[in-house]
């Protein structure tokens, strides 16, 4: 496949350079080259940039040009990857709906060319935005579906990332032993090449909050591997939406151990990584009694003014 062969001479250039330095490397590489490779330049680009920290600052202007750009190439492997990358930025600014229809673009467009790597892990993401919304019944389906795809295609990373979704499901749902077997399974997984910064993580933290109700565990262990892995996050420049939720776990789990002051401070420094990313369904419902808790920590100042997750 053309655009293949592209991506991969694409990711050899700009590979272990910052994002920020990436604009350069499409001046000199474009002036020598046709449409069809600044598009795929432009498309690489973009996915780093909606995954690193303040990477969507101009974003919106290049997934239009984007847009464009693919369909007067008429590649669909390149239109895949440009839907999913329009995607990825929809779900990390909270337009679920605009976000699902993109994946369900990619995952068609994936379908069309062969390209069957990519359908358990878009399948998955259109779990996720299920259990975003707090749709428990729906993304538990959707996993059902990505698992299947995933065992079709002997793909142990893309089952690794159901698993994590299904704990993370499990633990919302208040299934506990059944959420530390699907983070277990996660984290022990054997992927093909090295694991995302971002996805070790994720499951490095969720393995955490697990641990804060178990009997093996508590509060205290599992706040010292939230922190582990907020500082994985933050190390590994992950965008700013997914180390804001790191960090308001550990807020809460702070609030559990009575530390309601230091709660406060960490969870006001959430909300401005959370600028232009809002908490979906699942996470702000985990707010109100922590605030709750604070208000009767401090008396009658604590009732003073509640934020947003505390309104009535």
């Amino acid at each position: 496949m053309v655009v293949g062969r592209r991506l991969s001479a694409v990711s050899r250039t700009l590979h272990g350079r910052a994002p920020a330095a990436i604009p350069d490397v499409l001046a000199t590489t474009c002036a020598a080259h046709t449409a069809g490779e600044y598009a795929v330049t432009r498309m690489t680009r973009a996915h780093m940039m909606v995954d690193t920290p303040d990477g969507m600052d101009g974003g919106d202007e290049d997934l239009a040009e984007l847009r464009v750009l693919s369909r007067r190439v008429g590649d669909r492997y390149l239109r895949a990857q440009v839907a999913s990358a329009d995607a990825e930025a929809g779900m990390t600014r909270g337009r679920y709906e605009e976000s699902r229809a993109a994946y369900q673009e990619a995952l068609a467009l994936a379908r069309e060319v062969g390209a069957h790597g990519e359908e358990p892990f878009l399948l998955g993401r259109l779990a996720e935005l299920s259990y975003q919304a707090g749709d428990l019944d729906a993304a538990t389906k959707g996993l059902d579906e990505a698992e299947a795809a995933a065992e079709r295609r002997h793909m142990p990373d893309a089952h690794a990332y159901v698993h994590d979704l299904r704990a993370a499901i499990a633990l919302t749902a208040g299934e506990n032993p059944r959420a530390r077997r699907y983070a277990d399974s996660a984290r022990s997984a054997r992927p093909y090449g090295s694991r995302p910064p971002q996805f070790a993580a994720a499951v490095l933290g969720l393995s955490a909050r697990i641990s804060v109700s178990e009997p093996s565990g508590g509060p205290a262990e599992g706040l010292r591997g939230v922190v582990e892995a907020l500082a994985l996050g933050v190390e590994a420049r992950c965008v700013e939406v997914f180390t804001a939720h790191r960090a308001e776990v550990a807020a809460i789990v702070l609030a559990e151990l009575g530390l309601f002051g230091t709660a406060a401070r960490v969870l006001g420094a959430c909300e401005l990584w959370r600028a232009g990313g809002p908490r979906s369904a699942v996470e702000e419902a985990d707010l109100p009694w922590w605030w709750d808790g604070c208000a009767r920590s401090w008396g009658p100042f604590g009732t003073r003014r509640r934020p947003p997750w505390g309104a009535a």
